[in-house]
């Protein structure tokens, strides 16, 4: 119990989505902070719907440490520099 993550999708139109996931007593607790387009009632069904089939990864991380320069690529909501592109998953942890 406890155990985080992220859940990565490619959409079948374009595009791709990232979201939280949390293992429970109850099961597993999904967490979209980005809401979109591909936000319904139920996100889980509309995602498993507009996913692009064997494009889903799950990445654990809470048994990760991130690096030190994981804050050079955060920004604080309302941020106007230009964005940086964040790292790959493999130079973060």
């Amino acid at each position: 119990m406890g155990s985080r993550g992220f859940v990565t999708v490619h959409w079948k139109d374009g595009g791709a989505h990232i979201w939280n996931v949390e293992h429970t007593p109850n099961g597993a607790r999904f967490i979209d902070t980005q809401p979109n387009a591909h936000v319904a009632t139920d996100p889980t069904n509309q995602y498993l719907k507009d996913g692009k089939a064997n494009t889903w990864q799950i990445i654990r991380v809470d048994d990760l440490h991130p690096v030190d320069d994981l804050a050079n690529w955060v920004k604080r909501a309302g941020d106007t520099t230009p964005a940086v592109h964040a790292p790959t998953k493999s130079s973060i942890f």
